[in-house]
């Protein structure tokens, strides 16, 4: 019966642990215009792996960029794209992807131009594109479903303990 009781124990602390790791990796980014994207070619390797989830501040000022930055800015088909500031020219900005042979045939605007790069992390834009799918969603249910349940039991193990104590 000991057992179990810890065993209930450590998953409501993981369950703690993952919820408050949730929160600080996707939402409190945001409290502070900082938008976290996944990065899906590897024009930016080795610097940016392809699946890092990179973190982008979208309050920054596109008169502040400077060569050798990493921005994000968004192309006429409206995907993302994150590349090295590498000058500027006429008022905008050319980039050029690290991993790509010559720069980008657009020039970033005012316009389409969303942040700067504040830091990434290797390989967990996988997990966010994996939870966006209908398999990853249905997986996160059934993990909070099982701690859940697990935690009831923790409880009810803890109780049945306590009451086979006073005997």
């Amino acid at each position: 019966m000991n057992a179990l009781r810890v065993a209930g124990k450590s998953l409501e602390h993981l369950t703690a642990g993952l919820l408050v790791l949730a929160v600080l990796l996707f939402w409190m980014p945001r409290l502070f215009q900082i938008t976290p994207y996944t990065v899906l070619s590897g024009s930016m390797e080795p610097v940016i792996r392809t699946g890092s989830l990179c973190y982008i501040d979208r309050a920054a000022v596109f008169d502040e960029v400077e060569d050798g930055d990493i921005i994000a800015f968004a192309r006429m088909d409206g995907s993302c794209v994150l590349h090295r500031a590498i000058r500027t020219e006429a008022g905008k900005l050319r980039t050029k992807g690290d991993a790509n042979g010559a720069e980008d045939l657009a020039a970033v605007s005012r316009g389409n131009f969303l942040g700067k790069e504040v830091c990434s992390i290797p390989y967990l834009g996988y997990v966010t594109v994996f939870l966006q799918k209908k398999e990853g969603k249905a997986a996160a249910m059934m993990a909070a479903a099982v701690f859940f349940l697990a935690g009831l039991f923790g409880q009810v193990c803890r109780k049945e303990g306590k009451e086979y104590e006073k005997t």
